[in-house]
């Protein structure tokens, strides 16, 4: 059985916080974007990618390749 990789940890400064944070509450932006934003946050505070998709209805691979174009791209990926 292969082992899984371990998921980069996400650090956030503190406007990337507030800017995330200030997304993740948004009842005006697109759902997407809301929910790329607490997937974000849900990372950067430790949670398992496994667990942030249960928490957020989606998948591992999504959670995943926001993860990625998070450390890529910064807040201008999501």
């Amino acid at each position: 059985m292969a082992a899984r990789k371990r998921a980069r940890a996400v650090v956030l400064s503190q406007a990337q916080r507030t800017e995330l944070e200030s997304f993740a509450a948004s009842r005006s932006l697109p759902y997407a974007q809301v929910e790329r934003a607490k997937i974000i946050l849900k990372a950067a505070a430790g949670t398992h990618t496994c667990q942030i998709a249960h928490e957020l209805s989606t998948s591992r691979q999504t959670v995943g390749t926001w993860r990625r174009r998070f450390a890529q791209q910064g807040i201008q990926g999501l």
